[in-house]
């Protein structure tokens, strides 16, 4: 597995620029599916699996080794591995496959990929713990507008901001999984993160502060970022509202 773009940014520690990191791994994981490509369908095909599900540590670890080639597969972003990915979320018969071929699915923007979250929309939406599952892989979509994805998706029947469990999935799924568009460099993930806090903090300031320490790592960022993020913390301090007690202590350790 290669470092996640949050690791990768912790790593570096200054001056992050999201975006950079974003095609740099995009383009790293892709040059590793493409050269290794026929190994990784060699491994992919070999992972026989018995023909009823099996919650058994061989079988766990041989479907474990086959999403990961199918996550580099995916990568190479070409229609035979769209195909296949397509082909592994339609014949799963468990949920770690679905949910695994769903994720490369999404995440690589791979054909198919809206038709796949439809049909485990179809399938499991009246499954709570799924639904929160699917939330979570949406919300990590790229998308050129993401906070405009977020705004439709909360929108959604499976979302309610009422429910925690559906806010850490979409919103917290977002924030923590969705780098790119939360350090989007017009600030745009920031200033959505300062309303969210502030809209939460008058039902529920344990989650509210729990979203807004999401800009714990704002002072790594690049100075086109930090400006932007320093900014929407203030707005939230300064906010016509009485700021619960968590909020405010959160807000102003990030800008201590």
């Amino acid at each position: 597995m290669l470092p996640s773009e949050q690791d990768i940014a912790l790593e570096i520690g200054k001056e992050v620029d999201t975006d950079a990191i974003g095609k740099a791994r995009d383009a790293f994981s892709k040059e590793i599916g493409v050269t290794l490509y026929d190994t990784f369908k060699r491994i992919y095909d070999a992972m026989e699996m018995p023909a009823t599900f099996s919650p058994d540590a061989l079988s766990a670890g041989k479907r474990a080794l086959k999403l990961r080639c199918l996550s580099y597969l995916g990568a190479a972003q070409t229609k035979e591995s769209a195909a296949l990915t397509k082909a592994h979320f339609d014949n799963a018969d468990n949920m770690t496959d679905r949910m695994g071929a769903l994720t490369v699915l999404v995440i690589w923007q791979l054909a198919g990929a809206q038709d796949a979250l439809k049909a485990f929309e179809a399938r499991h939406k009246d499954t709570a713990l799924a639904m929160d599952k699917w939330l979570s892989i949406a919300a990590r979509a790229p998308s050129e507008d993401a906070i405009a994805a977020i705004r439709t998706l909360t929108e959604h029947p499976a979302f309610s901001w009422d429910n925690p469990n559906r806010i850490y999935a979409l919103i917290g799924g977002f924030l923590g999984g969705n780098t790119r568009g939360f350090h989007a460099a017009d600030g745009s993930g920031y200033d959505y993160l300062a309303e969210i806090t502030l809209q939460l903090d008058k039902t529920n300031p344990q989650v509210a502060s729990r979203m807004a320490k999401s800009f714990g790592t704002w002072k790594n960022m690049n100075a086109e970022r930090r400006v932007k993020a320093e900014a929407a913390l203030k707005r939230i301090l300064a906010a016509d509202q009485q700021l619960s007690t968590d909020v405010k202590e959160i807000v102003e350790l990030c800008l201590d």
